[in-house]
């Protein structure tokens, strides 16, 4: 019997640890495993949520095979390919890069011991040479936990959520988004059978976790009889489970096409991640969404006002961004932030992201080399990461608003750490600082763009932008945090080194002394 390894990449800086979830794409095979009842020796390295682990102990295993995991978020591509160069280099081992997978079929050639394998279970049983006649993700497949296989912390204990998939793929065809770009799954839309989910929910509850992630690219789907297994689902889990919290990701139109909000609160649903790109739209058109703004607009407004949260994310500067749709998306913004339940928006993840250009033909506009952008673009996984899809006369004002994202997040991370165990006064005032950052967040946006527009924005003024910046932050912090917590977390020791006249230093991300960058081409990956 094979040895396999299984490794999930970090995904986002390691300062941002909250998020005490598991990879599904890996207890998906897990569960699959069981169910031909497999007797090999597995291994599970998480970089997100065991901090013990490392390359070194990746290597240290000796396993026959690794699979990697790979999901089209954040970081989770580069550092995929970092701990495959450091396994390709040091062992003989055969690399499988599994699940969300067609962003590196883009790539140049690969090393012949480098297999990409679709997120299907069978494909990848079939890639190891096991049976592939095991329990089928439509019907049958439960899903193994491994919590228990990993080195937690007593406060990871304490936060963990079931994660569990719904569903696989879209049948949207978002010109951005990697369901598009070429093949991931087995098809493009599938619908796991609800009672293997309930099975799945159950598992979690005996371990005393009762708070879950339904981890979908879309949850409910566009079709009629999509609508009707999810509407049995949620009555299975109002009906016969105890009580639950759970989020999931929808688009905003399939919300209002299935128009069950009071039963998707019944049956515990307390956030929704839509993906909302703009409300110019324009943009939207561009991007392929086939949604319309005020749609997106009403389900937000469904959603917040059963006091469900919304967690809203944006292509804030992507091909089509103009002074006129950001200003578009600014004006919706403080619109609805002005609305009676506008606690419920989240945070301000408007405030910053870009594009990634999926083809290089996408990319038409070369990025300087004296901001923060290139190396953004390069831990995000872009082939060519001196290029944007965006115009390049909105560089400097992407690094004023990746400056502010980076400093709220960063605080956020702070604070919901040390607030748990705080006073009621403290507690108080960190939930202030929540409710009016969003509008705090605009409102610098909104002066900035003023900039823009005037001519006044631009690499030469850039770090006197960037302290003004900051002296708003520390000014915010300071009105609503006790002063313990209200010092900068990113200007000392990030934005502050940071002169906007040369060739920046690469700068880590919290990964390289566990994930060494053995060459910035992955010479060892590529052919």
């Amino acid at each position: 019997m094979k040895k396999i390894c299984f490794i999930r990449p970090p995904y986002v800086s390691s300062y941002n640890d909250n998020d005490v979830r598991e990879e599904t794409i890996i207890t998906s095979f897990l569960g699959y495993l069981d169910s031909i009842s497999y007797e090999g020796a597995t291994q599970i390295f998480d970089f997100h949520l065991d901090p013990s682990v490392s390359v070194q102990k990746i290597l240290e295993y000796h396993s026959d095979v690794y699979i990697i995991a790979v999901r089209d978020v954040g970081d989770s591509y580069h550092y995929a390919m970092r701990i495959a160069a450091s396994i390709l280099n040091y062992t003989n081992a055969k690399v499988y890069f599994y699940g969300q997978v067609s962003p590196l079929r883009h790539y140049p050639e690969l090393n012949s011991r480098v297999t990409i394998v679709n997120h299907s279970e069978r494909q990848l049983a079939e890639s190891l040479g096991l049976d592939t006649e095991g329990a089928h993700f439509e019907s049958d497949l439960q899903y193994c936990s491994y919590f228990h296989s990993l080195n937690l912390d007593d406060w990871q204990n304490r936060e963990k959520r079931g994660c569990i998939e719904t569903t696989r793929g879209c049948e949207h065809k978002c010109s951005f988004c990697f369901i598009n770009l070429g093949s991931n799954f087995e098809k493009k839309w599938q619908i796991r059978s609800g009672y293997a989910i309930v099975s799945d929910i159950k598992k979690y509850l005996d371990q005393g976790i009762s708070k879950f992630v339904f981890l979908d690219s879309e949850f409910l789907g566009v079709r009629k009889v999509d609508h009707i297994e999810k509407t049995k689902l949620l009555n299975m889990i109002k009906d016969e489970l105890p009580p639950i919290r759970y989020s999931i990701w929808n688009r905003a139109d399939t919300l209002l096409k299935f128009n069950q909000f009071d039963l998707l609160k019944q049956s515990g649903l307390t956030k929704v991640l839509i993906g909302v790109e703009s409300f110019f739209q324009e943009d939207l058109d561009i991007l392929n969404k086939a949604t319309k703004s005020e749609w997106i607009e009403e389900a937000i407004i469904q959603l917040i006002n059963r006091h469900i949260y919304c967690c809203l994310t944006f292509m804030t500067f992507n091909r089509n961004t103009t002074v006129e749709s950001l200003r578009c998306n600014l004006s919706t913004l403080e619109r609805l932030h002005h609305q009676p339940n506008a606690k419920y928006l989240g945070v301000p993840h408007f405030t910053f992201n870009i594009e990634i250009a999926r083809h290089n033909s996408d990319l038409d506009n070369q990025l300087s080399e004296k901001t923060y952008l290139r190396q953004l673009t390069m831990y995000r996984g872009q082939v060519d990461k001196n290029h944007v899809v965006f115009s390049k006369e909105f560089e400097p004002l992407a690094e004023i608003c990746r400056l502010l994202h980076y400093e709220w997040t960063m605080k956020k991370c702070r604070l919901n750490r040390s607030v748990k165990d705080s006073d009621s006064k403290t507690k108080y005032m960190v939930d202030n600082w929540f409710e009016r950052l969003s509008l705090f967040c605009i409102e610098q946006l909104q002066k900035f763009l003023a900039w823009h527009e005037e001519g006044s924005l631009n690499y030469e003024n850039l770090a006197q932008a960037r302290d003004e910046l900051y002296r708003s932050l520390h000014n915010y912090h300071r009105e609503f945090l006790p002063f313990n917590l209200s010092e900068l977390e990113t200007f000392e020791n990030h934005a502050s080194l940071i002169d906007y006249k040369g060739t920046l230093e690469r700068e880590s991300h919290g990964w390289d002394e566990k994930i060494p960058l053995l060459s910035s081409n992955f010479t060892d990956v590529f052919v």
